[in-house]
């Protein structure tokens, strides 16, 4: 004679839930992670004072023949151009690189450092600068953010140049600019190639 046993309500729902944990499960793929790629022209800002005091600032970034990370960085407002980049270290998405320069408070070959941290699409890096020393502000950690524009190597657009305004020869010009606000304080500069 067989005997059955009819689970209903609460017990068997805890059975077939104690017996669902209990049986293995099935190992799951990892999920491939991309290489971080970090090559590339990168422009932004060094944000001393967001929409106030952003330093325009100029990234690239490319593997030399041996696969070893070089770049440059430009700063226009501190008159640097082409400095070069140094000491890169990644991991996953996060970055950080230095480039070295003169400083009137830190001294000769002072570091400058960059870290920050790629966006999930990798268009941009984004993190804190530390370096400029601010003296009205008295900081010089602050935010920075770069957006990937172009490959590294490609051509960069031209800068764009000011409009060059000729006077008249004899001067009129001058003449009705400057007596244009009589009731109020002029100031007249002149300049010459000489």
């Amino acid at each position: 004679m067989t005997r059955r046993i009819v689970l209903t309500g609460w017990a068997a729902a805890w059975l077939l839930a104690a017996s669902a944990s209990a049986a293995p499960q099935a190992p799951q793929a990892a999920t491939p992670v991309a290489p971080t790629r970090i090559d590339g022209l990168w422009e932004g800002a060094i944000l001393y004072d967001p929409a106030q005091f952003e330093m325009e600032t100029v990234v690239e970034i490319a593997y030399d023949a041996q696969g070893k990370l070089v770049g440059t960085i430009d700063i226009p407002s501190q008159q640097m151009k082409y400095y070069s980049l140094r000491d890169f270290q990644v991991d996953g998405t996060k970055i950080s690189f230095k480039f070295y320069k003169d400083s009137r408070r830190r001294g000769p070959n002072s570091p400058f450092l960059f870290e920050g941290e790629l966006s999930p699409d990798g268009r941009t890096m984004q993190g804190m600068f530390t370096g400029f020393y601010h003296e009205e502000m008295g900081i010089d950690r602050v935010p920075f953010r770069l957006q990937r524009v172009r490959e590294a190597g490609d051509e960069r657009p031209a800068e764009p140049e000011p409009p060059l305004h000729s006077l008249s020869a004899r001067g009129e010009e001058l003449r009705e600019s400057f007596n244009r606000d009589v009731g109020g304080t002029r100031l007249v500069m002149l300049l010459s190639p000489t």
